[in-house]
């Protein structure tokens, strides 16, 4: 089993050549937050990080 320090230093020193020397389009992770009252009915995080109003109502409470 490889050991996991030595990969990471490796793909370390790959990750630099490739983003100084090499064709690389560097990922990155955004933190996604949202927010919503309890008092509306039917919100989910769509995975387009869209927010469609057809699919919400308000309840009466």
């Amino acid at each position: 089993m490889p050991d996991p320090k030595a990969r990471s230093s490796k793909m370390a020193e790959i990750q630099r050549l490739m983003q100084e020397d090499g064709p690389i389009v560097q990922t990155y992770w955004r933190k996604l937050f949202t927010f919503y009252d309890r008092r509306v009915i039917g919100f989910e995080m769509h995975p387009e990080y869209s927010v469609y109003c057809n699919q919400l109502a308000l309840s009466a409470a």
